[in-house]
């Protein structure tokens, strides 16, 4: 991705420099937390939650984007294929066959995932996303705009994405195709692995992080898992085992109605928000790059 940078006079969006400067920004902090609480905001609800649980279910609904965006009606075999998707999702190396399978067969249980219409070729099984899933994935995307907006203001990624509808589905070609060179987050970031890795875990983090006074600063938390289990739609025992889990990373401190969220939690999630966003303005360049095509 570095190069992708260089060429629409970006910083490398994975350079520990770089990604250190913006956390540094003054406007950082009010920027993370809009983030975070939209990020919350959008993800309510159980099968949301299931549809992005973790980052390797989460990359199997970024590719399927991504392929569907690549379909040209002139090349039959191109666009979106369960076998497709499924080449390139264990091409990264964070989700075996089965899995990435089973997740496909959640999202089409879900709707969303939709049989295409047959083409000519009667062999060739296309799937498209839904209007439900493209919904979703463009209230993500302006989330991280106005984001962005905030940080990064006369980019003019905001209003392209809302006067132009191309543009989303120009975004999903330069993010698919950017993200199989780059590391995924994890690698990146090493200990987003304890958030992500279990079901809930990120979700819990990011509410966990908004009861703080600043999201960049470590402190308590008033937390009642009974009630913050109803709030975020899960099991009170799953929310449990994710603060266990949270805590043998050394990302909390798990006491009675009271959480201590660590500087290695605030630091973590810090740079994946940064990550993400300075990626997301890579992706944005591209994406106006294209549509100037």
């Amino acid at each position: 991705m570095q190069d992708a940078a260089a060429a629409f006079g970006l910083p490398d969006p994975d350079d520990e420099t770089t990604i250190r400067a913006l956390i540094a920004e003054p406007g950082y902090a009010a920027a993370m937390r809009h983030l975070l609480e939209r990020f919350l905001a959008i993800h309510d609800g159980w099968l949301v939650r299931k549809m992005f649980a973790d980052e390797s279910r989460f990359f199997i609904s970024i590719y399927a984007m991504w392929l569907h965006a690549t379909f040209d009606p002139a090349a039959p075999g191109s666009g979106l294929t369960l076998s497709r998707l499924v080449r390139e999702c264990t091409a990264l190396g964070i989700m075996a066959h089965g899995r990435v399978e089973a997740q496909v067969a959640v999202l089409r249980r879900a709707g969303r995932l939709l049989d295409a219409p047959a083409g000519p070729d009667r062999r060739l099984r296309r799937l498209v996303p839904s209007p439900a899933l493209e919904a979703e994935f463009r209230e993500r995307l302006r989330l991280h705009l106005e984001t962005l907006e905030m940080l990064r203001p006369g980019r003019g990624y905001l209003q392209r994405f809302k006067a132009d509808p191309a543009f989303f589905w120009a975004f999903q070609r330069q993010r698919g195709a950017m993200l199989r060179a780059a590391p995924i987050a994890r690698v990146r970031v090493p200990k987003l692995a304890a958030m992500t890795a279990i079901d809930g875990g990120y979700l819990v983090m990011v509410a966990l992080m908004l009861g703080l006074a600043s999201p960049l600063r470590p402190g308590d938390v008033v937390f009642r898992p009974g009630d913050e289990a109803a709030r975020l739609s899960l099991p009170r025992s799953q929310l449990m085992r994710i603060l266990e889990r949270l805590e043998e990373a050394g990302l909390i401190k798990n006491q009675p109605r009271l959480v201590q969220v660590l500087p290695e939690a605030v630091q973590t999630m810090a740079a994946f928000q940064a990550v993400r966003l300075l990626r997301h303005d890579v992706f944005c360049a591209g994406a106006m790059a294209e549509r100037r095509r």
